[in-house]
């Protein structure tokens, strides 16, 4: 997963942005908890996208 991330992230610490999305979002998978906005936030967060920065259709 981290090799089809990781084109998508820019920066010096893309390897370790990419890890900490794939970390993030497959302990969401694993314990979930919070909406599904939360967890949006929590990977723009991660991967340095403005708030506003990323639409999903749902």
């Amino acid at each position: 997963m981290r090799e089809l991330i990781r084109p998508m992230v820019e920066g010096a610490d893309a390897d370790i942005v990419a890890a900490a999305i794939v970390r993030l979002a497959a302990c969401h998978y694993v314990i979930r908890g919070e909406d599904r906005g939360s967890f949006l936030a929590q990977l723009r967060h991660v991967a340095g996208i403005p708030p506003a920065g990323l639409e999903i259709d749902s």
